[in-house]
């Protein structure tokens, strides 16, 4: 008799299940699960490469009513299959949080849940490019306001030449993203420290040297910093990312803010915005405020190091189709950091400047993209013209949270109350 898959093997199990189902038309992968006695572990593995690879909305409504049987399937009396159940539930509350029809049904399902907070409407709903609405009038919840001293955004950011090497390093079918194992969601958290004193030694160098000039210009006291730490991400439109400090090794013994966080967006029509708040770690109540800023190539967003920030989840299907990726390369800027070195992918490692240039580092290919000649740089690109949708770069938007019930909690809520859409 075989054995049951258990551990490692039953996860590759599912995973092959799951992607082969989501692989087929939408109708065809419901159909199987409809008549198959499915677990609410695949139904929800499903569902979410359904969204992740979304090429139609066909795509988006098998997911939605694969999500709904799985929520309505009891949970055995195990913590994964509570687990799994929950997690169907959330998606489930993003998908209809993200539709204007649906907002009342989401909350529900957050209430449900025991959330007593939720991300607004204007933000998790936010409106797509080529919405109608009259003439230079901001969506709901939105004001065309200028942007405090703290958040700033560019187009134009970087020369031609470096957008284009910069692109081909991080591509998403190339080998930075493969030799370290990312894997969008699940990974951990890793990056590079580049020194800012002395001359650029690769490509990457002059990348963030010129990403600095650009800060320096907007917050003066990055002029101080001697480091820049960066890391990178590659996500479906679906992804997004919760809201979060930059901090030194990810706030172990303590938050550490950068003087100078950015994000310089690689590429465009996929993911949802990067959304900054008013808030501190020192403050005790939740932002009411925030901004957004959405992604384009070559934009460069730039804040204050110490602003809660994150990227919310795209809505419906990606403009630039369902294989399109959000990549994206954040740096902050740092008076001081302590570097680790560790030979797995982990916080603030030195970067591999000697792979870089071609001698050495264990076979791995990613470092040697990251060098290329000067004179391939390119001129100076002009910063891009506004869009008619965006009359400005940075949104505000207001409120940020929005309570389920009552008045809401006082002060800071825990953290596991607060919908973010994860």
């Amino acid at each position: 008799m075989p054995r049951e898959p258990t551990g490692a093997s039953r996860q590759r199990r599912l995973l092959r299940i799951s992607k082969r189902l989501a692989r087929a038309e939408p109708e065809t992968a419901l159909g199987v699960l409809q008549r198959c006695d499915q677990t609410p572990e695949i139904m929800l593995r499903t569902a979410a490469i359904l969204l992740s690879e979304a090429r139609s909305d066909a795509w988006l409504r098998a997911a939605r009513r694969i999500l709904r049987v799985a929520t309505r399937t009891p949970p055995a009396d195990q913590p994964r299959s509570v687990k799994t159940r929950k997690r169907a539930l959330e998606l489930l509350a993003l998908l209809l949080a993200q539709r204007p029809s649906t907002q009342r049904r989401a909350d529900a399902l957050l209430r449900a849940a025991a959330f007593e907070l939720r991300l607004s409407a204007a933000i998790l709903c936010y409106p797509r490019a080529g919405a109608r609405r009259r003439p230079g009038a901001p969506p709901p919840g939105y004001s065309l306001r200028a942007p405090p001293a703290g958040v700033r955004a560019i187009d134009g950011a970087l020369p031609s030449g470096l957008l284009r090497n910069l692109q081909r390093a991080f591509a998403a079918d190339g080998p930075f993203w493969r030799e370290h194992r990312y894997a969008c969601g699940e990974s951990p958290f890793f990056s590079y420290v580049m020194p800012l004193d002395g001359a650029p030694q690769c490509g990457l160098d002059r990348v963030v040297r010129a990403v600095h000039s650009r800060v320096c210009a907007a917050f003066p006291a990055a002029k101080a910093a001697r480091y820049a730490e960066w890391w990178a991400h590659c996500r479906p439109h679906s992804a997004g990312h919760q809201l979060h400090f930059d901090s030194d090794d990810e706030g172990r013994g303590g938050v550490r803010n950068p003087i100078v966080s950015t994000a310089l967006y690689l590429t465009s029509g996929a993911g949802g915005p990067t959304l900054v708040t008013e808030q501190r770690v020192s403050d005790g109540a939740l932002a009411t405020h925030g901004w957004t800023v959405f992604p384009r190539a070559n934009r460069l967003v730039m804040f204050d190091g110490r602003l809660l920030h994150g990227v919310i989840p795209g809505r419906g299907v990606a403009p630039a189709g369902g294989a399109a990726r959000r990549i994206t390369l954040m740096i902050a800027f740092w008076p001081h950091i302590r570097q680790r070195s560790d030979a797995r992918p982990a916080a603030a490692r030195p970067f591999p400047y000697e792979a870089a240039r071609g001698g050495g580092g264990a076979g791995l290919k990613w470092p040697t993209r990251m060098e290329w000649a000067a004179a391939r740089d390119g001129e100076a690109a002009a910063a891009a013209e506004e869009e008619d949708d965006a009359p400005r770069l940075l949104w505000r938007v207001e409120p940020v949270w929005q309570a389920l019930g009552g008045e809401g909690a006082a002060g800071m809520p825990a953290y596991e109350r607060c919908f973010q859409g994860f």
